[in-house]
């Protein structure tokens, strides 16, 4: 997964959750200061919905659109 980078932005939160969304079942990514990741041990194949947002020194952002994606 990769993003355009966020001015002031020192990391970055992702969440995913399986399709279908639910509440309950977004999981938080390891923290990055990277403008990528890469979530490991979801299914090939599998829908994926994510978003990130930017953490700066003492805010934090809210969240990106979410998109989904198929698992490679």
């Amino acid at each position: 997964m990769r993003w355009k980078p966020a001015r002031g932005a020192k990391s970055y939160q992702v969440q995913y959750c399986a399709d279908p969304i639910t509440p309950a079942g977004w999981k938080d990514s390891v923290p990055t200061s990277d403008r990528r990741t890469v979530i490991a041990g979801l299914t090939s194949g599998a829908k994926v919905w994510v978003q990130v947002r930017a953490i700066a020194k003492d805010v934090t952002g809210p969240w990106s659109d979410v998109s989904v994606i198929t698992v490679p």
